[in-house]
């Protein structure tokens, strides 16, 4: 479970009553989860899928390739 807003006490105490309830174990700071990476500034979240990326080439050694731009036309 992802706890995410800027009410600390409220989050504080959502913690403390699941973990009443369930057992469960505080991460800490969202950073990764499900291939996507989670970057958090004063003027919000940012979400990247780079490393998953960077993981998926790799393999295939892809990842020295260059990247270009593929025109498409407009539908007239």
């Amino acid at each position: 479970m992802i706890i995410i807003g800027d009410d600390f006490d409220g989050i504080a105490s959502l913690k403390t009553t699941l973990s009443h309830r369930f057992t469960m174990k505080d991460l800490g700071v969202l950073r990764y989860f499900l291939g996507i990476e989670v970057d958090c500034s004063p003027k919000g979240y940012l979400l990247s899928q780079s490393k998953y990326i960077v993981n998926l080439f790799e393999p295939t050694r892809l990842i020295d390739n260059k990247i270009i731009d593929t025109p498409l036309e407009k539908n007239v």
